[in-house]
């Protein structure tokens, strides 16, 4: 007994899919397979190739259709996928069956659902022949009804859809025996399809068959165009996908193998070897635990990016309540500076102490932008199979998974920008904006929104000129952004004034708290009466301990001290109570230093924020030379 698919003229779907390829190549299509694989939640994908055979396949763990006819994106239970997940379940592998147009296709499926504790898998299959649905397909003047009914009723039917064969318990014993046979008896195979225990997904493709009168028939275009290619495309995926959450990490190690069986060669995906090549640089991310991703719902990974490599850029898309239009609310990371950006391009330095508000937010994007070396912009466009000056696209994320790249016009005026790295991190929200298209295997920046467009041109063209420009990168690469140097060059783009290029001393870090603090700033042969003085005694030894002589700093020096005992409480290596009144000697030094400011928050950040704004602000000779900031090293 068969099955029939949905009520959508199947004719009428592939013949579509066809003439477009389904916005298809041999990459897109592969990786759209994979794709899937991977939301079937399989942890390990093997792609086998044959080429005395002209077919390869794919073969997963994950948990296999419940319905066979997914795979054909129809079919009773068909869900459309869920918010975090873009285009409709399983329409892109059948476009990507129609893009191979194999002579004969293979859909083997072993479904167990983990949940209800399933021991024997549900066996369903589907075999058609796609080079001859085509040909059907494509004859001049003919009726999609009857076209549809000639590949589904005809003599010589051109699809089978065997999902309801007895009590669904076993696959068709003389297919499993033609795929066992096809790829040489691999023992991988042999045991998905002989093995009643296994799950999981097989898909063959098949481009040589023997016609009625037992003569081989050959469609060896497809099949080169493939394996020519596949190389390539497993080096490209290591190069897009580093620490992508859903590919390559999670608790248990996921990996992507590719085994010739004529050259007995074998090629591993998996988190390490993803390490030897990264868009923004091998060295641009810190490797997160298997927990962690495990941990975030969202999976953005660029959200989480830590690193003195990378520019992180954020952006905050909002609608106006007074006149309606997108506004984007963008904060440059590294500086700490926060811009508006309307749809006519208009800029504004928001004040430091601006509030984003996230109930407000209607999308939100990650902006990473990096310089790699020259070095590594060689390795990068050998494995892109591309020249380096054509590498200076945008390339397009979707949590953690790398969609596209596309071009921007917006800098193509700059006759080199080969080192410059560019990776936006797409939110669900988001999709629309940007013009994602269903298939994503396009992303037309060109038809994006204003705002996108403004963002680019007002923040990001800045940054890519400013950097070109700046010498030393073109051959080292953004080796750290921290530096003053490569500070400047952001703060140049963005028109605001630079800071001075100085040393300052750095010092091993002591956990410090509040109990101890004072004896660190207090003369060591008072320890003893110390102990035992009042809070107003303390306050004037503090005075007087606080007169020793340091040299001054200037107002970059004394920022840096600052954003110093920052950074050492944000790691909490200063510990104890800050409670508002809580006349730690701390407190007095930065009174000393804010001078006429009032202390009134009990949250640090805050209060060492408004000192750092009080020293901007201020052009008074107590802060061209700042004397008590020095005693920050201690801290």
């Amino acid at each position: 007994m068969s099955q029939t698919l949905g009520t959508q003229l199947f004719s009428t779907k592939w013949r579509a899919y066809l003439d477009s390829s389904g916005g298809h190549s041999p990459e897109t299509a592969i990786t759209e397979i994979i794709d899937n694989s991977f939301d079937a939640e399989a942890k390990n994908i093997t792609i086998f190739i044959n080429p005395n055979k002209n077919s390869f396949a794919l073969l997963d763990d994950g948990s296999g259709f419940s319905n066979i006819e997914h795979s054909m994106g129809s079919g009773t239970g068909l869900k459309v996928k869920t918010k975090g997940k873009i285009g409709n379940k399983n329409t892109g592998m059948f476009a990507s069956i129609a893009h191979f147009n194999s002579k004969k296709t293979y859909i083997m499926s072993k479904y167990k659902d983990h949940s209800k504790k399933q021991t024997i898998p549900i066996n369903q299959q589907i075999v058609l022949y796609p080079e001859d649905i085509s040909e059907i397909c494509n004859r001049p003047g003919i009726d999609l009804d009857v076209a549809d009914k000639l590949i589904r009723e005809g003599v010589s039917r051109k699809i089978f859809i065997d999902a309801s064969i007895g009590n669904r318990d076993n696959l068709i014993s003389g297919d499993v025996e033609d795929v066992i046979e096809i790829f040489q008896n691999d023992p991988i195979i042999t045991s998905f399809l002989k093995n009643k225990a296994s799950h999981g997904t097989l898909i063959c493709f098949v481009f040589e068959t023997n016609d009625e009168n037992g003569i081989k028939v050959i469609n060896e275009p497809k099949f080169n165009a493939f394996y020519s290619k596949i190389e390539f495309i497993l080096k490209k995926m290591q190069f897009i996908t580093y620490n992508t959450a859903r590919y390559l990490r999670s608790k248990e190690e996921k990996q992507i193998r590719c085994i010739n069986l004529e050259t007995k060669t074998i090629i591993t995906l998996n988190n390490s070897s993803c390490k030897n090549g990264f868009l923004l640089g091998k060295t641009s991310f810190i490797d997160k635990t298997d927990e962690y991703w495990e941990e975030d719902s969202t999976n953005n990974f660029f959200e989480n990016l830590y690193t003195n490599k990378v520019i992180k850029i954020e952006n905050f898309i909002y609608r106006n309540t007074i006149d309606k239009k997108l506004y984007n609310l963008v904060n440059i990371c590294n500086i700490d500076k926060l811009y508006r950006i309307n749809e006519t391009g208009d800029k504004i330095l928001l004040p430091d102490n601006f509030e984003i508000k996230e109930d407000g937010i209607l999308a939100k994007i990650n902006i990473s932008f990096s310089v790699i070396s020259k070095e590594e912009g060689a390795e990068q466009a050998e494995i892109m199979g591309l020249k380096q000056d054509n590498l200076r696209r945008i390339a397009f994320y979707y949590g953690g998974r790398f969609l596209n790249f596309d071009h921007y016009n917006g800098w193509s005026q700059e006759r080199s920008l080969r080192d410059i790295r560019i990776a936006f991190e797409i939110s669900y929200e988001a999709i629309e904006l940007v013009n994602i298209q269903t298939m994503k295997s396009s992303i037309i920046l060109d038809n994006a929104h204003p705002v996108i467009i403004n963002t680019i041109s007002k923040i990001i063209c800045p940054l890519v000129s400013q950097f070109h420009r700046e010498k030393y990168t073109t051959e080292l690469g953004l080796n750290d952004w921290l530096t003053t140097e490569n500070e400047n060059i952001i703060r140049k783009a963005m028109c605001l004034p630079t800071m001075a290029i100085v040393s300052v001393p750095t010092t091993v870090p002591v956990p410090v708290t509040v109990n101890t603090l004072f004896n660190m700033i207090a003369p060591v042969s008072n320890q003893k009466e110390e102990e035992n003085t009042t809070d107003s005694q303390q306050q004037q030894l503090i005075q007087r301990s606080a007169t020793v002589a340091h040299t001054p700093l200037n107002k970059t020096q004394a920022k840096q001290r600052l954003n110093a005992l920052k950074t050492k409480i944000d790691r909490r290596e200063i510990n104890g109570s800050k409670k508002s009144g809580d006349k730690s000697q701390l407190f007095t030094l930065l009174s000393k230093i804010s001078k006429e400011l009032v202390f009134e928050d009990n949250l640090w950040n805050e209060y060492i924020d408004s000192v750092i704004n009080l020293i901007d602000k201020s052009d008074g000779p107590n802060t061209r030379n700042i004397v008590h900031a020095s005693e920050l090293h201690k801290y």
